[in-house]
Formats: structure tokens, sequence, C-alpha cells
């Protein structure tokens, strides 16, 4: 079993008119049948190229989406009591991209309305709230006020993109667990996306997790995605964070590197390995019951 923390499914296939059910990207609703007990879609949102308002693109988008669910019989999932009854794949959405709360910490309430359960605080781009990784410059008032906001929110915030001051600050006021959705270890590989030894120690101690990105800019230097990488990620990770701090989040159709899981079908080639190199209690906690302790504890 399998639960996953990142995709940009939701974004890809409204930008391309797809379908949810069946299309060629790397998830899709048959795609994810054997493995998969959820996924977090994520609606990104890129400031360059919206030319509305970022709150109005962000809700055609989500009905486009919310269309895809009900005509599959499906809804979002937003309480624990809904994911343990749910049969079949249950759908979390997240945000990727704060700049959609820029109107005021009202905005953040009619999110969690809307069933959005984790938020980044940015993308790659500076907003109203914050800086990216790749300008080293902490939260704005703003962008703190809305952390602290989330405190009392059952919106998780999520850390992935946002520069290392802005992570520092955001420990600073958490008082629930900050979620790391998609991001590495830099030591392993040192990418500006990825996260510090330091912050990975820190994450973990808010009970939040790390979710090991599939991307291979942000495994290794090889130019495929190997499946070894990803592991030796998950052991330097949960040898910093512990066994409870390790979850995945691939990434998938959000990158466009060759893969040796080339789509959410052949998950289970990431379990096997799993499988062999922890055992099967660690390797469970790795891809399905780390997520579990958090839905519980957190919706």
């Amino acid at each position: 079993m399998y639960i996953d923390f990142h995709c940009d499914t939701a974004s890809l296939i409204y930008a391309e008119s797809k379908q949810l059910k069946k299309n060629t990207y790397h998830i899709d609703l048959q795609k994810t049948k054997k493995e998969y007990l959820a996924q977090w879609f994520a609606f990104f949102l890129n400031l360059k190229d919206i030319k509305i308002d970022v709150f109005n693109y962000f809700s055609i988008m989500y009905d486009y989406f919310m269309h895809q669910l009900r005509i599959n019989n499906l809804k979002p999932i937003s309480s624990y009591k809904e994911y343990k009854n749910n049969k079949g794949l249950s759908v979390f959405l997240s945000i990727e991209e704060g700049e959609v709360v820029k109107d005021g910490l009202h905005v953040v309430d009619k999110l969690q309305s809307m069933g959005i359960t984790l938020m980044t605080l940015t993308w790659n781009y500076k907003n109203s709230l914050g800086s990216p990784h790749s300008i080293n410059e902490g939260l704005t008032e703003y962008g703190k006020s809305v952390v602290d906001y989330l405190n009392n929110n059952k919106i998780l915030l999520d850390v992935s993109h946002l520069s290392d001051l802005g992570i520092d600050d955001a420990l600073a006021l958490t008082k629930k667990p900050i979620i790391a959705s998609h991001s590495n270890a830099r030591a392993v590989k040192n990418h500006s996306r990825n996260l510090s030894d330091e912050h990975i120690k820190k994450i973990a101690l808010t009970g939040g997790t790390i979710g090991i990105n599939f991307y291979n800019a942000f495994l290794s230097d090889s130019y495929i995605s190997k499946v070894n990488d990803i592991v030796y990620m998950a052991k330097y990770i949960s040898n910093l964070a512990g066994v409870e701090g390790v979850v995945f989040g691939s990434d998938f159709d959000g990158i466009d590197c060759p893969l040796e899981i080339t789509d959410s079908s052949k998950i289970t080639i990431l379990k096997n390995a799993l499988y062999e190199e922890f055992g099967s209690d660690i390797a469970d906690k790795f891809l399905y019951k780390n997520a579990e302790r958090l839905i519980k504890e957190n919706f």
C-alpha cells in the first residue's frame, strides 16, 4: 500500500483538458488502482503564467478537478473518518503557491471549506508571504500571520519550495506538524530545493514528515531517476528524522526526467526495494503508515 503527498496531475489535466480516469501522464485512476491508498493532488499556480486574479484562476482549476472527481464517483477527503470509511483512492487536495491567500486570512477559511488540507507558502517566485528557495529571505509579516493562522486551522503547512530563512520563521511559529511534501536532503544532492540536515531534524521534531521527491535533479547526479537513489534518500533522511519522519512526495506529473518508476502503476518497484532494504515494518511506515498517522492526528 502507498500514500503520496504531492503530484501535479490536477493542474496538468486542467491545462491540457484531459481526464483523471485515464490519461498518458504519470497518474490516473486506473494506474493507481493496485497500490494507492491516497494521493495529495496539488493545485499548482505559476504566477508568471496566470493573467487573471490568482484565486479566480485556482477556482476555475478547482472546478474542473471537482468535475473529474464527480464523474468518477469520488470526492475530496479531509478527515480521518472519511479516509477510513473510503473505498478506493482517497483524494486529498493541496495548494502549491500561497499567493492564493494574498487578499486576507479569510481566504484560508475558504480553502479549508473547499477541502484543502495542505498548502505551500511559495512556489519558485517571491510573493506576499515570503521567498522561495532561490532567494534567502524570510517570511513577510503577512506570511508570518498566515503561518500563525494555520495553527488554528485544519490546513497543514508545507515548506517545500520555501527559503531556508522562511523555514526558520515557520518553525519558530508553528504549533502543528510541518510537512515538506516533496523535498530531499541537500547533503546528498546539493540543490537549494532540498533541505538542510538541520531543517530535516527540526521538521521531524514538530511531528512532521519529509516527502521524498522522485526528480533526478533532487536525488543524485544521474540523468535518470533511479529506485536505488530514492531508497538511499529514504535511508539518509530516516537517519536524521527517524523512521517516523519519512514519506513520499513523488512530484509525478510535475517532473520531466526519465524514471525507473515510469508511472504510478509501477510503484510496487519502490515497495519491493524498500522491503529489501529496511524490512516490511519500516518500509510500511515510509510507504503509508507515517502518512496515516498524520491524517489521524490532524484531520
